[in-house]
């Protein structure tokens, strides 16, 4: 469970260099976080099934004390022959969206 890739918005969001998470743990990267990752990620890869649309709320480096929202999914990678060999996570920060969604006033119907 080391990163071995990784695209420039999520090391932006992890608050690292994409160069600074190869071979690390998630644990390493966003230690905030890890406790909530790593039961997710360890399904995936013990059952080869995908993990989708998970919302996580939590603080990275990039914005230290700073709470942010993540809308997440995991699914396997699969090597030639079938078995899984990592997992790809799709993440969008949903922080905006879940603020706006507090503040909106609600409705009173008469």
């Amino acid at each position: 469970m080391r990163f071995v890739r990784i695209n420039e918005r999520l090391a932006e969001i992890n608050g690292l260099p994409v160069a600074d998470h190869f071979g690390r743990t998630v644990r390493d990267v966003v230690p905030n976080l890890a406790d909530t990752l790593e039961p997710i990620f360890r399904r995936v890869l013990d059952t080869g099934e995908p993990s989708v649309d998970h919302e996580i709320i939590g603080t990275t480096p990039a914005e230290p004390g700073v709470e942010r929202v993540w809308l997440a999914s995991y699914h396997p990678v699969r090597g030639p022959h079938g078995p899984v060999h990592g997992i790809s996570v799709v993440v969008q920060d949903i922080t905006e969206l879940r603020k706006a969604e507090t503040e909106r006033p609600s409705s009173v119907l008469s």
